[in-house]
């Protein structure tokens, strides 16, 4: 059988992403109660409330990729990133992942 597009993107979004997994596992319980006390901190603005939000899971995605390291890496892609003067631990070799992380309230 052929496969459709939304196949292929729907299977792309189920790829692993244990730092991001595990974070919200973690952390997403008190999400409820957060935005709660947000929104009478904030006399019930909701954009401000989601704004800070949207920044408090953004520094809780950013520890988690500082704090993840399992699965563990190759013993050789250790020994070429240390070559290359970079960290041994995953996501840290460009930091392009842990910079980009963001969020928006529209």
């Amino acid at each position: 059988p052929t496969r459709r597009s939304s196949d292929l993107t729907a299977s792309y979004y189920r790829l692993p992403r244990p730092f991001f997994r595990r974070m919200i596992a973690a952390k997403s319980p008190a999400w409820p109660a957060e935005v709660g006390k947000l929104l009478k901190t904030n006399k019930y603005d909701a954009h401000a409330a989601m704004t800070q939000m949207g920044k408090r899971i953004a520094g809780q995605l950013m520890e988690s990729i500082l704090d993840f390291t399992s699965p563990p890496l190759a013993e050789s892609t250790i020994a070429a990133k240390i070559a290359k003067g970079q960290t041994s631990k995953p996501l840290e070799a460009t930091k392009t992942m842990l910079n980009n992380v963001q969020s928006w309230v529209e």
